[in-house]
């Protein structure tokens, strides 16, 4: 509402004019960035106009045009925002595919768009459906079962062995696997946000749930629950490179990780020994 009027009209564009750029530029000292993730807020008697470079841009002001509306009163106001740095995201696991772990996704992707972040990494591990490999999800639910008996197993299994282990991450999708169906509705989550998804396929390290199903792969042999996979054995990259092919295929992501911390286990099987770390 502007100085009581019912409605105003509020205008997008994807460009940056020349005139808005000086009038940012003479009331905050700054030149306009050319991020595309740059934007100006600018309400005026006739309305309100929101300017960026790119459609995410345009959403971010959105976002904050949101927020502005919340005031008491908006009648006039130039507003200016450009990102410090690029890269703002936050690296989760799956929740359970149950529909309150999908509406709980919904309400974290809507709070990273409202505070800018422009990024999620979604670990997949041994929570999503590989069609290639479906001997992965059924190791994974019985592997995840093990170790969520009760609070606090898994820490406990990580802590027993005289050696260091990696965290465990027991509870990625609820100790459940996600559907390439069901996991179509987070890809849209996110992209209906405009946030980027990174999806993380842990590899030589936390490799627990490639290994449950193939131990000959490990690099440490002969103990329970492996972790890490052999980086010198062919067969480990024959089944990753399956795996990463169908993810590539499937989320069409820009970038992906690859985990590899938590790499503790080094240089102990006889294909490794005597190989710089």
């Amino acid at each position: 509402v502007l100085q009581g009027q019912s409605a105003a009209p509020i205008r997008l564009h994807s460009f940056m004019p020349q005139a808005v750029r000086r009038r940012v530029s003479a009331r905050f000292g700054v030149e306009v960035k050319a991020d595309p993730e740059a934007y100006v807020v600018e309400v005026a008697s006739n309305g309100i106009d929101l300017y960026s470079l790119s459609q995410r841009g345009l959403f971010f002001a959105v976002q904050t045009l949101m927020r502005l509306w919340e005031a008491p009163s908006l009648h006039r106001l130039l507003l200016y925002d450009a990102p410090v740095v690029p890269v703002r995201w936050l690296k989760v696991l799956l929740p359970p595919p149950t529909a309150q772990g999908k509406a709980d996704f919904r309400l974290l992707a809507d709070l990273l768009v409202r505070w800018r972040f422009n990024g999620i990494m979604l670990e997949l591990g041994g929570a999503m459906e590989y069609k290639s490999h479906p001997e992965i999800a059924e190791g994974w639910k019985e592997y995840a079962a093990f170790m969520n008996e009760y609070p606090g197993k898994a820490l406990e299994v990580q802590q027993r062995y005289d050696y260091e282990k990696d965290s465990i991450h027991a509870t990625n999708g609820g100790g459940e696997v996600w559907s390439q169906a069901e996991l179509h509705e987070l890809i849209e989550i996110c992209r209906e946000r405009h946030l980027e998804i990174i999806p993380e396929v842990p590899c030589l390290s936390h490799a627990d749930y490639l290994l449950v199903r193939h131990p000959e792969l490990a690099e440490r042999q002969g103990v329970p629950f492996p972790e890490t996979c052999c980086p010198s054995e062919p067969a480990v990259y024959r089944l990753l490179f399956d795996l990463l092919e169908e993810v590539i295929g499937f989320f069409r992501p820009a970038r992906i990780s690859i985990g590899h911390d938590e790499y503790y286990s080094i240089g102990l099987c006889d294909r490794c020994k005597g190989h710089p770390a």
